[in-house]
């Protein structure tokens, strides 16, 4: 449980990533600088808004967390609503009880696919798939829909201007184990053969670009499609 972390790690800091993040670039606790935070540190939202308000990344002081680890979850499960005794709403028990102490940390290591504030790309050392997920995206243009949860995010799927070279770094970090994307392919189509071989395909073609594949990822989708003896105007979502 990342409510429970002091108990079980006994260093002075420690950098909590969710489980839709991957590490972009190499870095160390000393990229956080001198004014490293004294107590928690969480990323902005948006990009835009300089403030402290998505734990997605969370870089925690322990001794600090560890001594008011007993109101926290005191505060959590004395709560009389229920949002936050669900995982999915354990970035507002944070907020909540912790908004006196919450510092911001440095964007670039909370990218979002959505975000288009210039320069903090070229930064980056964690991309957070906030809203989008690559299945998200490929169940959309190969099957039309996405899961519910996702399903504005995906028609709107051309605003997020930083999405295919999140996709495309996603590629990259599965090739460090040639089973992954297979793996990944048949957990999105399971009953769907042909549509999980377009799914390797491609993450195969952008992850073989040494260059970032820009905004327009799709390209690359039609591509292997139509080496695969399809017509890409049947996927009427892949525009």
């Amino acid at each position: 449980q990342r409510i429970d972390i002091p108990l079980y790690l006994f260093a002075e800091y420690c950098l909590f990533l969710d489980a839709e993040t991957i590490v972009a670039a190499p870095f160390s606790f000393s990229d956080f600088g001198l004014d490293i935070p004294a107590k928690l540190a969480v990323s902005s939202e948006i990009g835009k808004t300089p403030k402290p308000l998505n734990a997605g990344v969370l870089l925690m002081n322990l001794p600090f967390f560890r001594e008011t680890l007993e109101g926290f979850h005191s505060f959590i499960f004395s709560h009389p609503g229920q949002e936050l005794k669900s995982s999915w709403f354990y970035h507002e028990a944070y907020l909540k009880f912790y908004k006196e102490d919450l510092t911001l940390l440095q964007d670039e290591f909370n990218v979002k696919p959505h975000w288009n504030v210039p320069g903090t790309w070229q930064k980056r050392k964690i991309v957070h798939f906030h809203r989008l997920k690559p299945h998200d995206i490929l169940q959309y243009w190969l099957e039309g829909k996405c899961g519910s949860s996702a399903a504005k995010h995906c028609e709107a799927y051309q605003d997020e201007p930083l999405l295919c070279d999140s996709v495309q770094h996603f590629a990259w970090t599965a090739t460090v184990d040639p089973s992954i994307i297979p793996d990944y392919c048949h957990d999105i189509f399971p009953a769907w053969p042909s549509n999980s071989k377009l799914c390797v395909d491609f993450f195969e073609a952008i992850s073989s670009q040494k260059q970032p594949v820009g905004p327009k990822c799709e390209r690359y989708l039609k591509q292997v499609i139509t080496k695969r003896g399809m017509k890409p105007d049947v996927f009427p979502n892949l525009r």
